[in-house]
């Protein structure tokens, strides 16, 4: 199965795509600091370069824009996709997408539940509404994360946006209204896909697709 098996023939067809993806393999960071900036693996390169040349296979419309974490996972695994930064129309790195991302306020304190938690159990309790300290209400940390992507020339080309895991899960979550089992969890060069089809904006992910068009939460 590839890394973009999820996607359906609609988003495929589509001239405006947003695609939020996982970076790929990281090293493990130190034990004595689980947040240092690690770099990519060997492995992580190369998954990194055969999405690029998977993502030419299944789209006929061009890269028109990256968009990155400005973690080094993230910048690494960016310029792996688009081989030459120059050959595409806009580059940017963002602390919407990491460090601290769009659901962190703080990011010493929001740390500390990262640190005594599974990653999964504390995008659990963001998506069931609890106060967790350091972090920003998930609705409203997914409507300044939709704003950005969707405000990124909108209007035709492939947009990728390179970001993490729990990020991810949390923008999925809050708009499906559950969070994905460790199973399904967001492995590397995986995540969802936002595109417009007949006027209307939908998702795919794991879990299917779903027409998100009027959303009531993000009022796309």
């Amino acid at each position: 199965m590839d890394k973009l098996s999820y996607l359906s023939e609609n988003s495929l067809s589509s001239d405006a795509v947003w695609l939020i993806i996982r970076h790929a393999e990281k090293e493990q960071p130190p034990d004595d600091d689980p947040f240092f900036d690690v770099s990519l693996t060997g492995k992580g390169f190369k998954e990194a370069v055969q999405f690029r040349d998977l993502i030419k296979e299944k789209f006929s419309i061009e890269i028109n824009g990256i968009y990155s974490s400005p973690l080094r996972r993230c910048m690494e695994t960016s310029k792996a996709i688009v081989d030459r930064i120059d050959e595409i129309e806009s580059f940017e790195t963002s602390n919407l997408l990491g460090d601290p991302g769009p659901y962190v306020v703080d990011d010493e304190i929001a740390g500390q539940s990262f640190l005594e938690l599974e990653n999964d159990e504390v995008v659990k309790m963001q998506i069931e509404g609890e106060d967790i300290e350091g972090f920003r209400d998930v609705n409203e940390g997914s409507k300044l994360l939709l704003e950005y992507v969707l405000s990124r020339q909108p209007t035709s080309g492939l947009h990728i946006f390179v970001t993490h895991d729990v990020i991810i899960a949390a923008l999925l979550g809050s708009i499906i209204g559950y969070v994905v089992d460790i199973q399904k969890w967001i492995k590397y060069l995986h995540g969802l896909c936002l595109y417009r089809h007949e006027d209307k904006l939908f998702m795919d992910c794991n879990e299917g697709t779903f027409n998100i068009t009027g959303n009531t939460e993000f009022s796309f």
